[in-house]
């Protein structure tokens, strides 16, 4: 089974600015991007869809993949709340843990093709940017959900913005 994990991002509030007093920020995510769990190759005489994800969940060590038909739309939104001492553009958002895997299923004379596409329900992240900072005060955690931030700097901030400069 050939698998490619990634996070993607699939909800984002608006933009909020922050007057140079700072304050609070509260703010709801919106769907942006939306993802569909589905699983293809299964048949009556190939692999179920069961079997297919439950090979997947035990090859990961994960439980409670998206099962087919499940949208990422269906998640409850996110009401992000942040700080800040002085002047901001703040976004807040919202990313999945996603899976792509394409498997072969061979019983007999019986060969099955498929692929899935989940993510583990377990696995959302939330968190804030700030256009206004630089990317790699904002980027640097080491974490893999790093992109999830990266992607949301490239959808909200100004090309020109502190948080789209180069490092």
């Amino acid at each position: 089974m050939a698998i490619g994990k990634d996070w993607s991002l699939t909800a984002l509030s608006p933009l909020v600015k922050v007057g140079a007093k700072g304050g609070t920020v509260k703010q709801d995510t919106k769907p942006v991007h939306t993802l569909t769990a589905k699983v293809s190759g299964t048949s009556k005489t190939g692999p179920s869809t069961k079997d297919v994800l439950a090979s997947l969940e035990k090859e990961l060590s994960w439980k409670h993949l998206a099962r087919p038909g499940t949208r990422t739309t269906s998640a409850p939104a996110v009401l992000w709340q942040n700080e800040f001492d002085g002047k901001a553009q703040s976004a807040a958002y919202v990313g999945h843990h996603t899976v792509t895997a394409d498997y072969r299923y061979t019983c007999g004379k019986t060969t099955a093709k498929g692929r899935v596409v989940t993510w583990a329900q377990q696995s959302t992240h939330s968190g804030g940017i700030n256009c206004l900072e630089p990317r790699t005060d904002q980027i640097d955690t080491g974490e893999d959900s790093d992109v999830l931030a990266e992607q949301a700097i490239a959808e909200r901030c100004a090309k020109n913005s502190p948080a789209r400069k180069a490092a």
